[in-house]
């Protein structure tokens, strides 16, 4: 895919697009018709053209770059989950209804972006919550040679944490 220059309707700048929705939609909506034709004959699937890859792709790491999620330290596996998705979504896109391929897989990259930092922000929290949790034992005894001698158990451990204020 070539870039594409335009006017912007916005700003009335020259943009450079990266991908060009209008082959984009037509490569896909040809792509969905043989793989259509593919599983009423009960073949495999056909091979996805490196055209929609690198659409998927450039759409994928353009919206990684936003400031949106830029600073994220699970970046790249945001982008990569987004990848996935939108790869699995492909067969997905009705032609007939929309004329837009670059729209759709940029709603499903950036949605699957937004639930990526979800899952991370819920992991995060439970891991502190356990952390904050004097009860919780995440201790084995004798796995570092330094701690062989320190006896903690639970009482040990509430009476650390509340400094005998329990009794």
């Amino acid at each position: 895919m070539t870039t594409n220059t335009r006017k912007s309707a916005v700003t009335g700048k020259t943009v450079k697009d990266y991908v060009d929705n209008k082959e984009l939609t037509r490569v896909v909506n040809e792509y969905n018709a043989r793989h259509k034709e593919r599983m009423e004959k009960g073949l495999p699937q056909e091979i996805m053209p490196n055209v929609i890859g690198i659409a998927i792709k450039q759409i994928a790491v353009s919206i990684g770059s936003r400031h949106n999620f830029r600073n994220y330290t699970y970046l790249d596996e945001m982008v990569g989950d987004a990848i996935v998705q939108a790869v699995y979504s492909v067969t997905r896109f009705d032609g007939t209804k929309f004329d837009n391929a670059f729209g759709y897989f940029t709603l499903i990259i950036w949605r699957k972006m937004t639930n990526r930092i979800k899952e991370e922000k819920l992991q995060q929290q439970t891991i502190e919550d356990l952390m904050r949790d004097p009860l919780y034992v995440c201790y084995e005894a004798d796995e570092n040679d330094n701690d062989a001698y320190i006896d903690i158990n639970k009482e040990n451990a509430v009476d650390f944490y509340y400094d005998g204020k329990l009794g």
